[in-house]
């Protein structure tokens, strides 16, 4: 829990504005269950003045694990079922969280809308516009950045942009943990240089 609002609070805050309005980039990550080393990022877009209704995204890593079950694609959360039969969580694939056909999406095709190895990228519309929602979940290794570049629309057809990047923070026990084990290592090194030279 402490984690997850560190991330929110310290390092995931993009506020993007104009004259009259503002867009907020927001992002927590938790531990990637089954999956060692690595931490499930959720982005949220959120707006203080009118509803979203055009995305087009492009997130960025060295390393983005991506889970095709039985070779479907998990660019969005259409072929989500399939996860179950694979005995993967659905917690270990980078994708948008929209469904193409219960969302009424509009999808620009690839290469626009695609997923590798180091990346999610789409452009699409057509959902029920929103103010505040989380848009794509990303997994990757806990020591890498995610970079992102999102391009938005409003009803009102303004269009905004953002660009940054998110980087995990450990917690504050972590860090006071690793200090702990820092002081014990010097301790006992310096007892054994004394051992040895009595």
């Amino acid at each position: 829990m402490i984690r997850r609002v560190l991330a929110s609070i310290t390092l995931a805050l993009a506020l993007v504005s104009s004259a009259d309005a503002a867009i907020l980039v927001s992002s927590t990550f938790q531990p990637t269950p089954g999956l060692a080393g690595y931490n499930t990022w959720t982005i949220n877009l959120a707006t203080d003045f009118d509803q979203l209704s055009t995305i087009d995204a492009k997130f960025n890593s060295p390393v983005m694990n991506q889970v095709n079950p039985l070779a479907f694609p998990t660019i969005f959360q259409d072929n989500n079922a399939l996860f179950g039969f694979v005995g993967a969580n659905v917690l270990q694939d980078s994708q948008f969280l929209f469904n193409t056909t219960t969302d009424s999406l509009l999808v620009v095709p690839a290469p626009t809308t695609s997923e590798g190895p180091a990346k999610l990228t789409s452009a699409f519309t057509g959902f029920s516009p929103f103010v505040s929602k989380n848009i794509a979940q990303l997994v990757i290794p806990t020591a890498n950045e995610l970079t992102y570049n999102i391009v938005g629309v409003t009803r009102d057809n303004t269009e905004w942009s953002a660009q940054g990047v998110f980087t995990a923070v450990p917690e504050p026990s972590s860090m006071l943990l690793a200090g702990i084990g820092g002081v014990a290592a010097l301790l006992v090194a310096r007892r054994r240089r004394a051992t040895v030279q009595a």
